[in-house]
């Protein structure tokens, strides 16, 4: 789940930053491509490797880099029902927030 958390992170920051080397190294390696922000609105990411699904909202204000709340849903919710029980999309938009649902059940979403 961490590890999950931390790629969402790193998607809303454009990729993460970097500090400027004050030395080059002696063979350096090619840097990565950035990647690109998810726009604002729902988003689902598939389970992969067994991981399970998550349900991302991304509010018009977010900012990259700005907060991430992980809405935890009780055993055997769907991601979508907890999201629309909660209400937490409508107060990321008026905040300007991002809210990651991970599902807990087997059931499709």
């Amino acid at each position: 789940m961490g590890a999950l958390v931390a790629a969402i992170v790193l998607l809303l920051a454009g990729g993460g930053s970097s500090t400027p080397a004050t030395a080059q190294p002696l063979a350096a390696k090619p840097r990565a491509a950035a990647c690109t922000p998810l726009s604002a609105g729902t988003h689902r990411l598939p389970s992969i490797d067994g991981r399970i699904p998550v349900v991302l909202y991304i509010a018009h204000r977010a900012k990259p880099g700005g907060a991430l709340v992980l809405g935890l849903p009780g055993a055997g919710q769907r991601a979508h029902d907890f999201a629309s029980y909660t209400g937490y999309s409508k107060m990321a938009e008026r905040k300007g927030f991002t809210v990651a649902y991970p599902t807990a059940t087997t059931r499709p979403e």
